[in-house]
């Protein structure tokens, strides 16, 4: 690299990505107290799947713990444990990561524990990251590249709309009919349910990352999507009703199509007839 037109030369380097600009604190002060994810609360179904990152720099050091609040069976008020993990004592820099499953979180939980998980927050020395369950399951869910430059995961209730776009050219030759520059195609337009401000922001950033993955149940998982347009006006007014609405289709034009699979095809008892 080049300082004050002199070159220096450098064995490692970490660089550490990052859109929005960081404000009142600098980088590593910033990637101590924060996961590398914009949210510090997020709601989701309880067969959710989401990988958390962060790093620790060498010589850091801080508690870790998970707090669940869990309604127990056959109570009407909820509990609250807390299970300690592993402490930060770190010796280099380094990049951790945490699959969080609902699964797994309970096998966190004292042995005989049972009842009904509501919430998670997660302690990772000043970085904390908190988990609220729903029962209603998702109708949209997204895997896009954030702010930080990693995979993170949003789950979005939101009416979907399927337009079908018919475009191409008919020719008749000899009695018999041919198309040709068929520019066909299905395009969707979803529109969230009421949103908080800072959700309905969180929503609109996500949709504006260079990549983005949906899971729908009109195609198959992991399809990668593009947003054509997004229409997000927002208010941070308390009585606010804040909606995203944005159009998709998938990256490649395919068409999506179900056949169901019959079963018990054979009837009858099979008989050898030459045994």
């Amino acid at each position: 690299m080049q300082v004050d037109r002199n070159d220096f030369t450098l064995g490692e380097f970490t660089l550490i990505y990052c859109k929005p600009q960081i404000q009142n604190a600098d980088c590593k002060q910033f990637l101590q107290s924060h996961f590398l994810t914009p949210h510090a609360v997020r709601l989701v179904p309880h067969d959710f799947q989401i990988d958390l990152q962060y790093f620790v720099f060498p010589d850091e050091t801080g508690q870790c713990s998970t707090l669940f609040v869990i309604q127990p069976e056959g109570e009407s008020q909820p509990i609250s444990l807390s299970v300690s993990a592993l402490p930060i004592a770190s010796k280099q820099f380094d990049l951790c990561f945490e699959d969080l499953n609902e699964d797994d979180l309970l096998a966190q939980l004292p042995q005989g524990t049972k009842g009904k998980l509501l919430s998670v927050t997660l302690y990772r020395g000043a970085r904390t990251f908190t988990l609220f369950f729903t029962d209603e399951p998702p109708t949209l869910t997204l895997y896009y590249y954030n702010a930080f430059n990693v995979y993170d995961t949003l789950y979005l209730t939101a009416q979907t709309k399927r337009k079908l776009s018919f475009d191409r050219s008919t020719a008749i030759c000899c009695g018999q009919s041919s198309s040709y520059d068929d520019n066909t195609e299905v395009e969707y337009e979803s529109e969230t349910s009421a949103l908080s401000y800072l959700q309905a922001k969180h929503v609109t950033y996500a949709l504006q990352s260079h990549t983005l993955f949906l899971i729908s149940s009109d195609y198959p998982s992991g399809t990668s999507i593009l947003i054509t347009d997004i229409e997000s006006e927002l208010s941070d007014a308390t009585n606010a009703n804040n909606h995203v609405k944005f159009k998709w289709k998938p990256l490649r034009k395919q068409v999506p199509f179900t056949v169901p699979r019959l079963h018990n095809i054979f009837n009858q008892v099979y008989n050898n007839t030459f045994d």
